[in-house]
């Protein structure tokens, strides 16, 4: 794919993109002043820091928001299976539709199935929300912070009675505010392309795996005398990435262009504003991308970015892996340290104590395959411990069958 820019072509673009936002802004801060430039600063930060806030619960709200002013029904399935839900609330429709077609009519009381689609139907809707956020911060909440401006904005005369204007030193403090604002507006962007960043870096992780080749030799015995002999052959090596590096180098340009943004003035100045150990762009960016499912008293918090980055570095350890020369004998031949860092990277995937519970609960609570057992004592003992199975610790059963076939 042959792009009409470079990547540091993108690098300059993007820099002077960024750098006229913040002008742009630090302009309107000087016209402003300092007092009107910290009250709008104030207006934003309540906006957006406020939404962040507040997002769980707005978005839990709408889950339970009455919506059957709409009139809309949902048919599922054809002739005697056909079943219509009427749409109420997102919820109870959700919970009507899992109880039917995933649990043969039985819902189980505290469905950890419907904790995870909830939690996904949430990061979804949260991502709207933040993008209507947006709109509204420069539409209706910005008529609102005018008025309240025009109702407590300080009346300022001069000797002659004429309103007084700021001075260049309240001028050269709303130009500072209003470039650290634009800024901060940038972010909406930034956050982005940080966290599309993180991804291609795992991406080149694996493409870097995949174009490992492991050679092949033979000995070859000429006038009593063994020699070791390389065999390659150039037609595997070039393609020895499989489908997965041959997808690679089509979007390889693209690629490079956003793993570069790091490389740009507002991915090192957010990426050095630190959050829990993370950049500023790629907090928002999980805080966004986040599933939050309840499993009784315990609270999994799978940031989506941050699984991708475990199963990328897993991946790359495995040889073959993703070139289809993958199998168990690969395994036992691998170094036990490398296979051990494998293990430690699979088993720190948050996923693996959310997906497989979910798994477990489709399967054990629905009556069809319940009946399939035909030993009743077996049957209700499957059934009444599925509340057990739900909270296994996964991830650390996995680890320690891991560690033992190392062994």
């Amino acid at each position: 794919m042959n792009l009409p820019f470079t990547t540091q072509d993108f690098i300059l673009y993007f820099n002077i993109a960024i750098i006229a936002i913040m002008f742009l802004f630090a302009l309107i801060g000087l016209l402003r002043g300092t007092f009107k430039s910290v009250y709008y600063m104030i207006a934003t930060l309540l906006i957006f820091v406020g939404g962040w806030l507040l997002s769980y619960k707005i978005c839990n709200l709408m889950l339970d928001f009455d919506l059957s002013f709409i009139g809309q029904s949902f048919p599922i399935g054809e002739g005697e299976n056909r079943v219509v839900y009427e749409l109420t609330t997102i919820r109870e429709l959700l919970m009507n539709v899992c109880k039917d077609q995933l649990f043969g009519g039985n819902l189980p009381e505290d469905s950890f199935v419907l904790e995870t689609l909830f939690a996904v139907i949430i990061m979804f809707l949260r991502i709207i929300y933040f993008i209507v956020l947006i709109v509204l911060s420069f539409t209706v909440f910005k008529i609102i912070f005018d008025l309240i401006w025009l109702i407590i904005k300080p009346r300022r005369k001069d000797k002659s009675g004429k309103r007084k204007k700021p001075g260049a030193l309240s001028r050269l403090g709303g130009f500072g505010i209003g470039a650290v604002k634009g800024l901060m507006y940038s972010l909406l962007i930034c956050f982005l392309l940080a966290g599309l960043a993180s991804i291609v870096d795992n991406v080149k992780e694996l493409q870097e795996q995949s174009n490992d080749t492991t050679d092949t030799y033979s000995v070859v015995i000429i006038n009593d005398t063994a020699t070791l002999i390389r065999i390659s052959d150039e037609s595997d090596n070039s393609n020895s990435g499989g489908a997965f590096g041959e997808l690679y180098d089509q979007y390889s340009e693209i690629f490079d262009m956003i793993g570069a943004y790091r490389e740009t003035i507002a991915g090192q100045v957010f990426g050095s504003i630190k959050i829990e150990n993370t950049g500023l762009d790629e907090y928002v960016f999980d805080g966004l991308l986040t599933l939050k499912v309840e499993n009784g008293d315990t609270t999994h918090t799978i940031k989506l970015r941050e699984e991708l980055t475990h199963a990328a570095k897993a991946l790359s350890k495995i040889p073959g892996i993703l070139t289809g020369g993958f199998n168990m004998t690969t395994l036992t031949e691998m170094d036990k340290d490398v296979l051990a860092e494998a293990i430690d990277e699979l088993t720190s995937l948050k996923l693996i104590n959310v997906l497989i519970p979910v798994g477990v609960e489709i399967l054990l609570a629905n009556d069809k395959y319940l009946e399939s057992i035909e030993n009743e004592y077996l049957r209700t003992a499957i059934k009444n411990s599925l509340g057990d199975l739900k909270g296994i610790d996964y991830s650390a059963e996995i680890k320690e069958i891991g560690y033992v076939f190392i062994d």
